[in-house]
């Protein structure tokens, strides 16, 4: 999503445009993949806004991942947050912490009483390259 379109998302939501959320935005719309946690993007932001603060960036991610715009899910310990909106699950490595999207072809999901409205598939386990090294 470019600049422009999540621009646009936030006014329709009469949500400010101050500089900090600025700077967010224009990270978050040059990134066509990949995962985070929001302590690695404050490292990269609060170099070029020093006024940013750790709650802040929060509110800001958080307010994109209900626009839509980015993805957010949990390894059991922290937030990730994924600049791919699209459903997909993920594939964490337990030894090296590398992440990988995960296509899902087919889900069968039971009847749930009540609105479904987020479901996360997280594979825990390790990747290819690890065990090769296991195995040398």
């Amino acid at each position: 999503m470019t600049t422009e379109e999540i621009i646009e998302r936030l006014k329709s939501k009469k949500v400010k445009l101050t500089t900090q959320r600025m700077e967010i935005i224009k990270f978050v719309s040059e990134m066509k993949e990949g995962h985070f946690e929001a302590k690695e993007l404050f490292a990269i932001l609060s170099k070029k806004v020093p006024s940013l603060s750790i709650a802040t960036l929060y509110s800001v991610l958080y307010l994109l991942v209900d626009l839509g715009v980015i993805y957010a899910f949990s390894d059991g310990q922290k937030t990730i947050f994924d600049f791919n909106p699209e459903p997909h699950g993920h594939f964490i490595c337990r030894e090296c912490g590398k992440i990988e999207d995960v296509e899902i072809r087919e889900l069968k999901l039971g009847e749930v009483k009540g609105k479904r409205e987020k479901i996360e598939l997280v594979i825990k386990g390790i990747c290819e390259e690890c065990l090769k090294k296991v195995k040398d």
